[in-house]
């Protein structure tokens, strides 16, 4: 599944396993609103025991989008010799209207481009 790329000295590290709403952007072209079957709150943390010989070289930076209708906020931090990975995810308004649809599309962009990023590591 591609979590860990093993390039000898360098490590690539993704931990991200579900990816929500990775893809779920919509037609700009649409004119009803989109309405989500329900609201949605998601707030995982996962955190990775590293090796000791492994040295972080780099972090993906945070994301935080947030307005009235939803938000996102993803982090890693380096804590000790572990990765903490938070994720919270909160669809509060269950329509998207099509004013907003550039808007939203924009953050699912932003929110892709998050989960496919990977973390780097040096083996010593």
């Amino acid at each position: 599944n591609n979590r860990i790329i093993d390039l000898g000295k360098e490590k690539y590290l993704n931990p991200e396993l579900d990816m929500e709403f990775k893809n779920f952007t919509v037609p700009e072209e649409r004119v009803l609103p989109y309405e989500f079957s329900n609201k949605y709150y998601i707030n995982n943390t996962t955190t990775i025991n590293l090796p000791s010989n492994w040295t972080s070289t780099y972090i993906p930076e945070p994301i935080a989008i947030a307005n009235d209708a939803y938000s996102f906020h993803l982090n890693y931090q380096i804590k000790d010799n572990s990765i903490v990975y938070t994720k919270e995810i909160i669809i509060q308004d269950i329509t998207i209207r099509p004013e907003a649809f550039k808007s939203w599309n924009e953050s699912i962009k932003s929110l892709a481009a998050f989960y496919e990023d990977q973390l780097i590591f040096k083996v010593e």
